[in-house]
């Protein structure tokens, strides 16, 4: 990690970095494979994997973050919780994220044991708040409800109604806590409590608009299109407040950015939004973060398309259907009925 980091920040030997980089991957591998290794430590070191990627090739960084999302899920299964401890949160919003970007990959019951071993309060306590937006289990539900929108409105509606509530608040605690880090003096711990809530407002930022695109397409109220107007602003601005921490602090951005971008789909401020994004690429080597915001957008009109099928079907009215139905009528029969009529 040390390399690689010397490798992209000051310069120095590529050629050195890449080569423990590749030594470090095939002990990871090995780790992966040994049975007697503790599951924990195969985690830790596909995470110091994970951030390593950032640095090598940013395009196929979710294969570390699925990596460990399958070695979390194995160590529920297994009944070893108790090595986790304080990641448990981190490691099932990573699930979640996994959950989201690969359709194979599916929150069963062993997440919601997770969750509920885990013992954390309801509503979440997050630094100087509480949010039921920002629970592990409101996002994998979230995640499983977005598979079959349709039949699931309802609950989609009532989660998108919390995060409408809680976002003010969050964004509130974010201002405080970026006008706490702008002190000469301010302690590490407040750059950190910052760094945390721009993680939390962008994961907000990225449902909203997701959920939203879903709710309009059988939802007409204009107050949805107004709140996705607001999502691009407040995203916009996320985006425009982490500039200065770039890159290593705003690695994050492009994961909500694109999401946001995909779910606008009525093209306001998507130019503005698409140029963050193509600006974000020059930090991650291979980075194609515009390629992944359309094809997120894909799937959601592919999902429109899959869940809006059956009310497309054209159904003829008993009326026109018994004169599509009825017997031809011939030009003789039709000569007559024309020179009588008086506009002709």
């Amino acid at each position: 990690m040390v390399s690689l980091y010397k490798s992209h920040r000051c310069q120095e030997s590529r050629i050195d970095a890449l080569t423990r980089y590749g030594e470090a991957l095939t002990a990871t591998r090995n780790a992966i494979l040994d049975p007697k290794e503790k599951i924990m430590m195969k985690m830790q070191v596909v995470s110091i994997m994970f951030v390593c990627h950032y640095w090598v090739d940013r395009k196929s960084i979710e294969q570390h973050r699925e990596v460990i999302s399958v070695l979390f899920r194995e160590a529920v299964m297994k009944n070893q919780l108790d090595d986790l401890g304080d990641y448990m949160v981190g490691l099932s919003q990573l699930a979640v994220m996994a959950s989201f970007l690969n359709p194979q990959f599916e929150l069963g019951p062993w997440f919601w044991e997770a969750c509920e071993t885990s013992g954390t309060p309801r509503p979440v306590k997050y630094h100087q708040g509480s949010f039921l937006s920002l629970e592990s289990g409101t996002m994998g539900e979230l995640s499983i409800l977005m598979r079959s929108p349709k039949k699931n409105l309802r609950q989609l509606r009532c989660i998108y109604d919390v995060m409408q509530f809680e976002m003010p608040k969050v964004r509130q605690l974010l201002a405080l806590a970026t006008i706490s880090t702008a002190a000469p003096n301010a302690p590490a711990m407040g750059t950190r409590v910052c760094s945390s809530y721009r993680v939390a407002y962008g994961i907000l930022l990225a449902m909203t608009a997701v959920i939203g695109h879903t709710l309009r397409i059988w939802d007409t109220d204009l107050t949805l299109v107004g709140n996705s107007h607001d999502c691009v602003d407040e995203c916009i601005a996320l985006v425009e407040q982490c500039e200065s921490a770039r890159p290593y602090g705003a690695n994050f951005v492009p994961d909500f950015l694109t999401m946001v971008w995909a779910a606008t789909t009525d093209g306001y401020r998507n130019d503005e939004m698409a140029e963050y994004l193509v600006d974000y690429e020059k930090d991650s080597i291979g980075a194609d973060f515009m390629g992944q915001a359309m094809s997120i957008r894909e799937r959601l009109f592919a999902m429109e398309a899959r869940e809006t099928a059956e009310e497309v079907k054209l159904v003829l009215d008993p009326a026109l259907e018994s004169l599509v139905k009825g017997p031809v009528v011939s030009v003789q029969e039709i000569q007559p009925a024309v020179s009588e009529c008086v506009i002709l």
